[in-house]
């Protein structure tokens, strides 16, 4: 279409595939991620919002989010169901806190399922990414994740697969780690070597988590990069 100016992709994993296509190919391409809103994104005392979801404060607690819960296959449900045979087994002090539309039930004392359906509301939210020792984002196919960048601004390292849109919003090692795609051991690994970072020191990842928001994601940033690009294109326009 000769009235496309300019693209923006949220991911390089979007960036590439755009590239890859024969219809925008030839458009002058750009990358810039979603923005999120320090002011209303920010860490909740992990008691505090453990009491109020009534949560267990004795547990680690590695949590699930999908609006579709365990029924969409995309967002890696299955590799959260493989935990329970494995890693979750030789675990007892551990636990998944599963939150959707669509949850399961088939795990016992192991699970904990909130019905909840997602709107975008920073209050609950942040409650339940504070709450949390770890997010499980082992998605299959994301245009980008979101809700890896929401935990990190709440200090809450993520744990997702390569190769997808989630490897823009982790900095492996630092803010939590980045698996080999659908690899179940590389996957349990990582979870293990986050929670064994955590044992030493349980705010080991809080302040790489903000930092990383802060520098990649924070509103100000982004909007400087769209200022930019408006202003490239008006400047090439005239």
């Amino acid at each position: 279409n000769s009235k496309i100016k300019h693209i923006v992709c949220s991911s390089e994993w979007l960036k590439s595939k755009t590239i890859e296509s024969e219809l925008f190919k030839n458009h002058s391409i750009s990358l810039i991620p979603p923005a999120l809103d320090l002011n209303e994104w920010f860490p909740v005392d992990k008691i505090q919002a453990r009491k109020i979801l009534k949560l267990p404060l004795d547990k680690k607690i590695l949590l699930f989010m999908s609006t579709n819960g365990n029924k969409d296959l995309r967002k890696g449900y299955q590799f959260i169901k493989s935990l329970f045979k494995g890693f979750l087994s030789k675990n007892e002090n551990t636990i998944i806190l599963n939150i959707g539309q669509n949850t399961d039930s088939d795990f016992g004392s192991k699970i904990i399922n909130i019905n909840k359906t997602f709107n975008g509301d920073s209050t609950g939210l942040k409650l339940i990414y504070s709450s949390a020792d770890l997010l499980l984002a082992p998605s299959l196919m994301e245009a980008f994740g979101q809700v890896a960048i929401e935990a990190a601004s709440c200090g809450t390292p993520t744990i997702a697969f390569k190769s997808t849109g989630l490897e823009d919003t982790i900095d492996h090692k630092k803010t939590g780690y980045l698996s080999n795609y659908m690899d179940q051991k590389d996957f349990e690994e990582g979870i293990k070597w986050i929670l064994e970072e955590q044992s030493k020191d349980k705010t080991i990842f809080m302040d790489k988590c903000k930092k990383f928001v802060l520098e990649k994601f924070s509103s100000q940033i982004i909007a400087k990069k769209y200022i930019d690009i408006y202003k490239s294109v008006l400047k090439n326009k005239l």
